[in-house]
């Protein structure tokens, strides 16, 4: 299984590719580039990696450096890979957090078994 995904922030296109429009035209973009990569041997799963938490220069309220997105962003962002059977790949940065935490209160859409969770250590400051 080959897996093609889009990245990005829902708040603007500094973050990728996925805030630069809706999750609708997010949706078609990754469509389209999955389709790109048909018949090369293996099934392709289209995909969108959504930040789930954005590393922060600011400590903010939790004091972790990490902000994380709203649940009605990650839940747009979930109807619309469900419409296009896709995965959702939440991505979590957390800033000088920790992952499980931020993880945990992700849960309600983890239970979905096209939601999956990715790790960016690299933002772990």
């Amino acid at each position: 299984l080959r897996v093609v995904a889009f990245y990005g922030g829902p708040d603007g296109p500094g973050l990728g590719v996925l805030g630069a429009g809706t999750p609708e035209q997010a949706a078609a973009a990754v469509a389209a580039q999955a389709a790109a990569f048909a018949g090369f041997g293996r099934p392709v799963q289209p995909a969108m990696e959504l930040l789930a938490s954005v590393a922060q220069d600011a400590p903010g309220p939790e004091g972790t450096y990490s902000r994380p997105v709203t649940d009605t962003q990650i839940a747009a962002y979930l109807a619309v890979a469900h419409a296009h059977r896709m995965l959702l790949i939440l991505d979590i940065q957390p800033g000088g957090g920790e992952f499980l935490p931020q993880v945990q209160a992700l849960q309600p859409f983890l239970l979905d078994p096209d939601v999956s969770v990715a790790l960016d250590p690299e933002w772990k400051v």
